[in-house]
């Protein structure tokens, strides 16, 4: 395989067999180790890295400064030494089209992940069985969790709020 980068992707170092998709907008050195990836749309800080074998999400949103050792499940933002999680890209999903009501789908489910109180992998099987399942977003979140082999980052920061939205942004 080799490394494929998207049309509007600029000012980066990346590895081998790295991808990084459509639209994604990455700022000054900018560092993608082998076997990495990044999902349409999502936006990535100046001097942020990307370890091997890690993939970030679709619009997700990296700080800058941000070692990213695990994988970004999609529509999240992180930064950190190493990357935590802590919000919904809300913003960005919103500008990509997504309502309101698909935003609070998202964050139902990420809440069920990370705030729900079952074991990470139970709470995966969980939604792979729940009334959400055939929703494409849902499924998409399901598919990059269960995919993940060195791990999902962990939410440390931030809370949700009960109207659907984080409390980051406007």
């Amino acid at each position: 395989m080799q490394s494929v980068s998207g049309p509007q992707a600029w000012g980066l170092h990346i590895g081998h067999n790295v991808v990084v998709g459509k639209n994604v907008t990455m700022a000054n050195k900018v560092g993608m180790a082998g076997f990495s990836s990044v999902g349409d749309g999502a936006v990535m800080g100046g001097m942020s890295g990307v370890h091997q074998f890690v993939h970030v999400g679709k619009l997700c949103m990296i700080g800058g400064l941000t070692k990213v050792v695990k994988d970004i499940p999609p529509f999240l933002m992180a930064d950190g030494h190493p990357a935590d999680i802590f919000g919904l890209n809300r913003i960005g999903m919103r500008r990509a089209g997504y309502d309101t009501a698909a935003r609070a789908v998202v964050k139902n489910v990420y809440e069920e992940l990370f705030r729900g109180g079952l074991p990470f992998r139970k709470a995966l099987e969980k939604l792979a069985s729940s009334e959400h399942k055939s929703d494409e977003t849902v499924a998409e979140i399901l598919a990059f969790c269960h995919g993940s082999k060195r791990g999902i980052a962990l939410w440390t920061r931030g809370r949700l709020e009960k109207n659907g939205e984080d409390e980051h942004g406007d």
